[in-house]
């Protein structure tokens, strides 16, 4: 079983999840929020929540997703350059302890 995606699949693809993003105004607009009245609606208001704005949250899950990435490659290239200075200290303190040995 092989997965084929052509260029036109995922063109088309891609249009009708731009065509799903709902005005970013509507999505955000915290008048609108409020508690249900009810536990019993909570679940249908929800469903159709994410129904309606279903491209918006995978916008945003996308964002979150990336940044996260962005974040863990920035912690490593940290902690590799940390390595790398923690190495130099201490070839740097051996040099010195070896130097002073040998002066004296």
């Amino acid at each position: 079983m092989t997965l084929t995606l052509s260029n036109v699949q995922l063109q088309e693809f891609i249009q009708r999840w731009r065509n799903g993003v709902q005005p970013w105004g509507d999505f955000l607009n915290t008048h609108k929020f409020a508690l249900p009245k009810a536990l019993s609606p909570a679940g249908r208001r929800m469903l159709k929540n994410v129904e309606h704005f279903r491209s918006n949250y995978i916008f945003v899950v996308i964002c979150v997703i990336a940044f996260a990435v962005y974040v863990a490659f920035i912690c490593c290239v940290y902690q590799i350059v940390d390595d790398l200075l923690c190495i130099k200290l201490a070839a740097a303190y051996v040099l010195c302890v070896s130097l002073w040995i040998l002066d004296l």
